[in-house]
């Protein structure tokens, strides 16, 4: 059954890709004029593109129309609607020698692949003689360009560079702190005593001790979700960590274990929600609408919404955001997404497809990459693009980037964002909560080195962390829960780590980062 299926697939995205003869092709003649290439002739490149699971389509979507307009170069997606698997699809267009000229990839194991493989070609001389807004981009954030070289010195890949450096911060109950007579907690010790006095003291007033001093909608291995968020508390988290100069897997280094400690008290003393494995993404919803909520580390933008949200239902109702009580977040905006576009070695429109990569890092078109469409999601006032306030009032979360995603802006290509198009929806208490966080020095980052793993690396390392996550996560709970002894089981739990290879793991991204500081 499955062979048929994978035969089906691959009929589909052969006779897909044949559409490769029929589109025009060739370099073309036209000009800058207007500040970026506008073809004389109208070209179109092919594409394999899909976002959030879907296969983007590139006919009709009003950015990608408005982009085809101006610069007479479009795009073709030549994957079948119905594909759900990109990678898989992808990979069988490589493999019958039919790749697009243009490949878009949003992963970084995809990256290394087609990188380390030849599928994509380098980049510098096509951006050195057909791109001069992306060579500016360069010259003007010469960060960035090292962050997209590979570790021969080429660009080979141009991802979606982000603006704005915080995303994430930890929200507590002012109003509970006032009625309470407390400040906020400037270190961890203090952010515990405050969790046990809303805990304890009745700070919403109902004379039931129904309070979950800390919860959080999520549920994830990832440091930043669920529990294991709190872990960065201890200057830790749950996985591959720059300390002392070289790079250690946490779990097996003592602050992971202080740090599950601690959270394990925390939980036993009634401090963490005790469904925060179970309850999921409506417990913010759930709790804060509950007046039950006291803090949580989440989205600034979403979270803060919630003070509009409630003000009229809890009185004196106030979630904002505070300093971490660590004194360091770890949670920053990465530079770039692991998202964007590269150009096939063996395309013969590699010039058509440069020029339409550097047409989105012209002013123009890193406008309607952001903001949409002029007159339909935004206009220009003061000569700066304004969101439309039906975009802006649609910030239930996710749904002002939703709906900007179907007009094609805030797509996962290579564009560079500008952070003013989130401020414009942001809430006051989320603006002030990121400056906060910028202005002050927050943001620790657990590894500061940029290195990069070979192929072959790349993906045992990525087979042994999954395994080694799930186990650590199952007893991570386990422990939390109280359903394991850490004193007793912690040496055991070392022991598996090692029998899991986790020494192999650590070796394979020590050599990377030793490699990359020579």
């Amino acid at each position: 059954m499955a062979g048929k299926w994978l035969r089906k697939i691959g009929t589909m995205l052969i006779a897909a890709a044949a559409v490769l003869g029929a589109v025009s092709c060739g370099n073309g003649q036209g000009n800058y004029d207007m500040g970026y290439y506008r073809g004389t002739e109208p070209v179109t490149l092919t594409v394999a593109w899909t976002e959030n699971g879907s296969v983007v389509d590139t006919q009709d979507m009003p950015t990608l129309v408005k982009a085809r307009e101006m610069t007479n170069i479009g795009l073709k997606n030549i994957l079948p609607k119905n594909v759900t698997d990109w990678q898989q699809a992808l990979g069988m267009l490589v493999a019958a020698d039919k790749e697009p000229d243009i490949i878009h990839l949003y992963t970084q194991t995809a990256i290394n692949q087609y990188t380390i493989n030849g599928t994509l070609r380098p980049l510098d001389e096509l951006i050195e003689e057909y791109a001069p807004n992306i060579k500016r981009f360069f010259e003007e954030n010469p960060d960035l360009r090292e962050v997209t070289q590979w570790k021969d010195g080429k660009i080979y890949f141009l991802p979606c560079y982000t603006d704005g450096e915080f995303s994430n911060g930890w929200f507590i109950r002012k109003d509970w702190l006032d009625r309470l007579g407390l400040k906020e907690p400037e270190s961890v010790e203090e952010y515990y005593q405050v969790l046990k006095a809303f805990k304890t003291q009745d700070p919403n007033g109902n004379g039931i001790a129904d309070e979950i001093p800390y919860f959080n909608r999520k549920a994830g291995v990832d440091y930043t979700e669920s529990v294991t968020c709190l872990l960065q508390l201890w200057d830790t988290n749950q996985g591959i960590m720059e300390k002392n100069g070289t790079i250690v897997y946490t779990p097996c280094e003592p602050e992971f274990i202080e740090a599950i400690s601690n959270i394990a008290k925390w939980y036993k003393e009634g401090l963490i929600d005790p469904e925060i494995y179970t309850r999921g993404s409506g417990a913010r919803d759930e709790l804060l609408g509950k007046d039950v909520g006291g803090s949580t580390y989440d989205w600034f933008g979403s979270t803060a919404l919630y003070n509009n949200r409630l003000q009229d239902e809890i009185p004196g109702f106030s979630f904002v955001p505070m300093a971490p009580p660590s004194g360091a977040n770890y949670d920053s905006r990465q530079p770039t997404k692991d998202a964007g576009w590269g150009i096939s070695a063996k395309s013969e429109n590699a010039v058509e497809a440069i020029r339409y990569m550097d047409f989105w890092f012209s002013p123009e078109g890193r406008i309607l990459a952001n903001y949409g469409i002029e007159g339909e999601t935004y206009d220009m006032v003061d000569g700066k693009p304004q969101l439309k306030e039906n975009i802006i009032n649609s910030h239930d979360e996710g749904s002002v980037v939703d709906v900007l995603n179907t007009y094609g802006a805030q797509l996962s290509m290579a564009y560079h964002q500008d952070f003013e198009y989130e401020r414009q929806w942001l809430t006051p208490v989320a603006l002030a909560g990121i400056d906060d966080y910028m202005n002050n020095g927050y943001l620790k980052k657990y590894v500061n080195r940029k290195y990069t793993l070979n192929e072959e690396d790349s993906k045992k390392a990525t087979e042994l962390l999954a395994t080694l996550s799930d186990y650590v996560s199952d007893m991570e709970q386990k422990w939390v829960l109280g359903e394991l002894d850490i004193a007793s089981t912690y040496n055991e739990f070392l022991s598996t780590l090692h029998n899991m290879q986790v020494d192999e793991l650590i070796a394979i991204h020590r050599r990377a980062y030793e490699a990359a500081g020579e």
